[in-house]
Order: structure tokens, then sequence, then C-alpha cells
């Protein structure tokens, strides 16, 4: 059998090279790279996870935002050599041919190379990787790290979090919490800091003036090219909203007021479910939680809005779904509002808004009358942050359309709330004859 050299037709630019030498010298098990567009990040963890998985047996787990991303940009794609991602893993090493149906290849000593989107987070589980690479993090749904981080702290295995800015979301949150961390590799290299093994910028400051000339905005090229997390993201719906909610004190933890009512919000959707809790008070409405989760059936959810009543103490108003809660479940053939009524969960319909920009209208109005519990409804809020209009990358405008990605289900519940001023509703959530006047729970 003949020499075979890794990696294969790939040479590592010094700054990929320095990744490669700190993930083998196995002092550091979490790497962070916010690079810019066009830096090799995701070449450079391929390439590293191949190399890896000769030396050590195990699944290795590369994840995109969603699985039709996974697809795109590393199953089928074509790089600019002409190269697709199997010419660059030798024949010798596979067992078998690439599954093309669930994303893997297996190396004859057992290891697997696994890609994933990380939207459907609860089936990576069972995975039990000793490596991860959440591509495009700043993209993806926080919950997933969540996830998988417990998967890892007990096998003791790596992650590497490759991204370019996308506001001052969840993955600046992880850069900012960990840049200076020891146990941490963290890096932020702009166009100013990437050169190829000649010493050429890798993205030249003529074909950024081009892109500029050519009606790229400042913004656009701020966060692209030079990783800057303050950059407006002029597509995202209520990033306006969501800001003056921090400055003026709104996205705060507080106790929560068990006399008053909790009103519960819904996005119910075949991936995922989103709840938002919130009450109606004198001084204006109280987000109190926010509970996600996908692919289980309702169940699960009745099962969490009883824990959290007992936990809380609070007491249920009314449980607000959309239209098609009249449509039968994902897990069986009964509808989701005979299955909740059922569970004891009585849900009373909003109606369909016939434009998603009326809603979206709708919930900027009511945002800067709500407070919301910092804590609780952390990944509510993060996605209410990053929910956008899709972005024409031929045309370089931002669409009428909302882009569905993991944000959308905690924006949309978030709009039922905002629906319902249009329906017959109580005005004020209180609860008469209760005894205590605040719930520990915090």
């Amino acid at each position: 059998m003949s020499e075979i050299i890794l990696p294969r037709f790939f040479r590592p630019r010094p700054y990929q090279l320095e990744e490669f030498k700190a993930f083998f010298k196995g002092d550091i098990k979490r790497f962070i790279n916010v690079w810019h567009r066009r830096a090799g990040k995701d070449q450079t963890w391929l390439h590293l996870a191949v190399m890896a998985a000769q030396l050590k047996v195990g699944t290795y787990l590369h994840t995109l935002p969603t699985i039709a991303q996974a697809k795109k940009v590393v199953w089928r794609n074509i790089d600019e050599e002409g190269r697709t991602l199997f010419d660059y893993i030798p024949k010798e090493l596979l067992k078998g041919t690439p599954n093309s149906t669930d994303l893997f290849v297996t190396f004859k000593n057992g290891s697997i190379l696994q890609f994933a989107g990380a939207d459907n987070f609860d089936s990576l589980r069972g995975t039990n990787p000793i490596h991860i690479t959440f591509s495009e993090y700043s993209f993806q749904h926080p919950m997933a790290w969540a996830i998988l981080n417990p998967i890892l702290a007990r096998n003791k295995g790596t992650a590497a979090f490759i991204f370019t800015p996308n506001g001052q979301n969840h993955a600046c949150e992880l850069y900012e919490t960990n840049v200076s961390n020891p146990d941490y590799k963290v890096g932020l290299l702009t166009v100013n800091d990437t050169r190829d093994n000649d010493g050429n910028h890798v993205v030249s400051l003529e074909a950024i003036e081009a892109m500029r000339r050519a009606g790229c905005s400042d913004d656009y090229i701020q966060r692209e090219f030079y990783c800057s997390f303050n950059a407006f993201q002029a597509g995202n719906y209520f990033a306006r909203e969501y800001n003056d909610a921090v400055m003026n004190g709104r996205v705060i933890d507080f106790p929560i007021d068990i006399n008053y009512r909790v009103d519960t919000y819904w996005d119910i959707g075949l991936d995922a479910t989103a709840i938002w809790f919130i009450q109606n008070t004198p001084t204006g409405y109280r987000a109190i939680n926010y509970y996600e989760y996908n692919n289980v059936d309702f169940n699960h959810y009745a099962n969490y809005l009883e824990e959290f009543k007992k936990k809380t103490n609070i007491v249920y108003g009314v449980h607000y779904a959309p239209h098609d809660a009249a449509h039968r479940e994902k897990f069986s053939a009964e509808r989701y509002i005979d299955k909740a009524a059922r569970l004891g969960v009585n849900f009373q319909i909003v109606p369909r808004v016939t434009d998603k920009l009326d809603g979206i209208e709708l919930a900027r109005g009511i945002f800067n009358q709500v407070v919301f519990h910092k804590t609780n409804c952390k990944y509510g809020l993060l996605a209410l942050q990053d929910y956008h209009s899709e972005y024409n990358e031929v045309l370089k405008v931002y669409s009428q359309n909302p882009c569905h990605n993991w944000a959308s289900h905690g924006s949309d519940a978030f709009m039922q709330f905002a629906q319902t001023y249009k329906m017959d509703r109580p005005n004020m959530g209180i609860i008469h004859n209760r005894v205590n006047t605040q719930s520990l729970y915090k």
C-alpha cells in the first residue's frame, strides 16, 4: 500500500496552520475562529477532522445551520480548485461509499465523519461525537450547543465554533465571554490579518473596494470582511426594538408576581414549537418565560406547562395558538387542538394574518410595552434578535419575505401575542385572593 499523505491537496495558510498545531498538540479543547468571509474556515476544520479521525476512532460531527446548507455548502460543493469534499479524502481510507442520504462517510478504522443541520438539535443527542465543528455558528440555533456540550464534557471531546459575525447575538456572547479564557483558543481575523503562503492578502483590498463600488454597504463590508459585531443588520426586523428594550432596562431579571395570570402564545410547527409566557399587569406586559423544543409530540409541551406551573406557583389564563393548531399532529392522526384539550390545554385560536408583514408591524408596535425576563427568555430574545428578511445575493438587496430559520418559531409565537390585540380578551390578568405576592422563582 502506497503512503497516504494528509491533508490531501491542501497546504494550510499560516493562520490555518496555527489551528492544526494547536489542535494536535492536545492542550486545548475549545476553538473559536471569528474569521472574515472566504478565509477558509470550513476547509480548515474539515481537513482537521479527516486527519483526527485517523488518529482517534470516533464520530466527528460537522454542523451547519440547516441540513440543506450542509448539503449545499459541504456535501455537494465544488470549490475554487474544482474539487469536491471527496476529492480531499483518499479512497484508501474509506469503508464503502459515502452515504448521501444521511450525509456521512465511514473510515476503515471505524471513525465516522457526519454532517448535520443544527436546527434539528435534539436529533444530534444520539451521535455521541468526540469532536463537533459548528460552522456558521452565528446563524445556528443557540440551543444546539446547550444540548451537545454535556456530551463533549463527558467524553473529553473537542469543539470548534467557526463564523463571521452576525450582530451581537449568541456567537458574539460566546466570543466575548471566552476571548481571554485560557481553556479556549480564540482568534478574530479580518482581511488585514490573513495572507496566503506567498504573502498575499487572501481577499485583496482592491476586491473589497470593487464590492463597495458595486453597491455593498459599509455595514456589510465591516461585518463580512472586518468581523464587526456592531455593524447594523439591515434586514433584522426587531433589531431597533430589542436595542431600545435593553437600553431602557426592559431586559432584566425580576421576581415573578403570581398575582397576575400567565397567558401563553404558541407557534406550532412540524419541526419545532415555541411558547411565550406573558402577564398583563398595570405597568405593562411582562414576558416571564420562553420555551422551545423540536420533534416531540404534544405531551412534552403539556408536561412542561404543568412543571413550570408547579415550579413557580403561577395560574394560567388563556393559551393562544395559531390557526394551524387545527392541523393534525406530526406524531399522530389527532388534531393539535383536540389533543391539547384532552391534555388540559384549551387553545383559543388566533386568526391568521393575510400578510406576514402586518404581523411584524403589530409585534414592533407592542414591543416597547413588554419587560422581558433576561434569563428565562434568553432563547426567545435571541430569536427576536435574529429574525430577518431573506437576502438576495445576486441583487444585493433584502426581500419582503422573512427568512425561515431557527428564529422563525420564537418570532412567530411573539407575533401571536401581538395579534391578540385585535381579539376580545380581558383587560387585566389579575388573580384575586392570592396570598403570596411573588414567586420565589426568578
